[in-house]
């Protein structure tokens, strides 16, 4: 049995809810659930990457995307807006020729509005998982060596529901991801992801500890853009400020071999709700 056999049990025997938070970070699966109307989630970390396959892309390269920054609002019992931006610092061989690349540039930007659909609370039915909409544009705000240099669209059901011990979730979507190889062409993907994360398991420094995890998954490229993989982490901390670490792998060519996250989360009230 590979290491990779056993990572994602172990990863789903950690997963037995974290603070109130619009991210899930250091997942990348999201909750159905909106912040509160007022509340501001201000996020601030790094993430490295090695042997990572980028989109329409015949290579792989190591990354740095520090820092990541991440600003979510929420705007009512409906809506909750997100953006996030990062600057990416790579390094990579040049296949057929001697030498090497490294570089930095600004990253992408990302939009994203969130939706709320319903709750186990508007029907008065605990069973019924939390529902949401999620859809949002990746902006070309870096050049080819770095990114796609295109427009991308995403669009994303959520499901979330509470468990005891912890609360599951179920993000299914579409990407339209813009190829800069073939004009007018694009790469359109199914995305998916299954993750859950727990209450409380410990403290340290006072503070109380929670584990996530999630399997992800691209699927349906024409462009070789599938990829499949695992991620898990640790929360510590609870509003105002929390802090996060978590570790990836890749289970195919496409993903990376492996990555570490860690940042902070910084919640504040900016307005009050009506």
């Amino acid at each position: 049995m590979s290491f990779r056999d056993l990572v994602l049990p172990a990863l789903l025997l950690l997963s037995v809810v974290p603070a109130r938070s619009a991210t899930l970070l250091p997942l990348d699966s999201q909750d159905a659930a909106l912040l509160p109307t007022g509340v501001v989630e201000l996020t601030a970390g790094a993430e490295r990457l090695v042997d990572f396959h980028p989109p329409f892309r015949d290579f792989d390269r190591r990354e740095w995307a520090a820092p990541r920054i991440g600003i979510a609002a929420g705007l009512g019992s409906r809506a909750e807006v997100q953006a996030t931006w990062e600057a990416l610092h790579v390094e990579r061989e040049i296949q057929g020729r001697r030498g090497s690349f490294e570089g930095s540039s600004s990253g992408d930007a990302r939009l994203f509005t969130k939706i709320r659909l319903l709750s186990a609370g508007d029907l008065r039915r605990s069973w019924v998982p939390d529902t949401g909409f999620l859809f949002g544009v990746k902006l070309p705000n870096t050049n080819e060596r770095f990114g796609t240099d295109q427009t991308d669209f995403f669009a994303h059901g959520l499901l979330a529901h509470t468990v005891p011990g912890g609360r599951l979730y179920a993000n299914l979507g579409i990407g339209v991801l813009g190829n800069p190889g073939l004009v007018r062409v694009q790469d359109d993907v199914f995305l998916w992801s299954i993750a859950a994360s727990s209450a409380p398991l410990a403290s340290w420094v006072g503070q109380p500890i929670s584990a996530l995890a999630e399997i992800t998954g691209v699927e349906g490229s024409r462009f070789g853009n599938d990829r499949r993989g695992a991620r898990g982490g640790l929360r510590l901390g609870a509003a105002p400020l929390s802090a996060y670490l978590g570790g990836s792998v890749g289970f195919e060519p496409e993903g990376e071999d492996w990555g570490v996250r860690a940042g902070l989360i910084y919640e504040l009230r900016a307005f009050s709700g009506s």
